[in-house]
């Protein structure tokens, strides 16, 4: 099977022998494999990536199972994305774990903890064999830009607890391969390293955003109600508030926006710079008016801006 891309490249596809479900008991799997080579093999990811496929070392691949649906390529669309009140918390759980993007290049350390992992989730699978040179190779043999995120605690060693094995493509972030301390799942590390992602390839998109920073706090007030009797009553209110702040640089020099979900945030000037701002703002549940310079003139771009980049 092949597909023809221009005059001068000819793409070459293989079907793998059936073999044993590595996901689903008692089923069997079939990919469709083709080699990233040649000049093109950048672009060619990024179309193939698009269509579904996944890297591993040179190859890419997407199931192709007679009978099984299962496998579905998962993609997160980061202008629509709102983390859900789960994230949020998964994200304040792990406030205190660093990202860090390093070149892709295997360690000892980083083998150990995917070794750990390994071990924990997918004993039986074939992952369950690689020494350090396989899992060197996964990390080092790419044809595209690749990189290795580490996650690290703020304890004095900055202890390793996760990494991410990522493709940069023309249109966002593939993650090729995640592992994580499997100690303590009720941390959600792994959702945790996706919402990172998430977050990265928004910053990608919009080269006006520098900085987003965002806080989580809860303030419990206890409540005692009584009268002249003696009798009372006690309760307990808690408020609960996400805050962000974002920092953007451009056309109008660097601006700086602070506000809380369900409070307005107003933006005097929407270019570019401004609809930047306006639509990260808007999806943290903030109601954002926006002004032109000239103050006559109400801003009805600033609502476009927000309906299409699907704020």
């Amino acid at each position: 099977m092949f597909i023809r891309q221009n005059i001068q490249t000819l793409r070459f596809f293989r079907t793998t022998p059936a073999m044993r479900c590595p996901y689903l008991p008692h089923r069997l799997e079939t990919k469709l494999v083709t080699e990233l080579s040649g000049p093109d093999a950048i672009s060619q990811h990024d179309t193939l990536t698009d269509a579904g496929f996944r890297r591993s070392h040179h190859f890419v691949y997407k199931p192709l199972c007679d009978s099984c649906r299962a496998c579905v390529p998962v993609r997160i669309r980061v202008r629509d994305f709102e983390p859900s009140r789960v994230q949020k918390r998964i994200s304040q759980r792990n406030e205190h774990v660093h990202a860090v993007e390093t070149q892709a290049l295997a360690t000892g350390e980083q083998y150990a903890l995917f070794a750990r992992y390994v071990m924990a989730r997918h004993r039986d699978g074939d992952m369950a064999d690689m020494d350090f040179d396989d899992y060197r190779a996964m990390v080092e043999e790419s044809p595209v830009e690749t990189a290795i995120v580490e996650f690290r605690d703020d304890s004095a060693d900055g202890k390793l607890v996760g990494a991410c094995l990522v493709d940069w493509l023309s249109s966002g972030v593939s993650a090729v391969y995640s592992f994580f301390d499997p100690q303590d799942p009720r941390r959600g590390l792994g959702t945790y390293m996706i919402l990172w992602l998430a977050d990265a390839a928004a910053r990608a998109e919009s080269g006006a955003i520098r900085s987003v920073t965002a806080t989580y706090a809860d303030a419990r007030r206890r409540i005692l109600v009584a009268n002249s009797e003696g009798l009372h009553a006690a309760d307990e209110q808690v408020r609960t508030r996400l805050a962000v702040q974002c920092v953007a640089v451009g056309d109008a020099g660097m601006q700086t926006g602070y506000e809380a979900p369900g409070r307005t945030m107003g933006i005097v000037g929407v270019g570019s710079l401004g609809s930047a701002i306006a639509v990260r703002a808007r999806a943290f549940g903030m109601r954002v008016l926006g002004v032109r310079r000239e103050p006559s003139r109400l801003v009805h771009r600033l609502r476009q801006v927000l309906t299409q980049g699907g704020g």
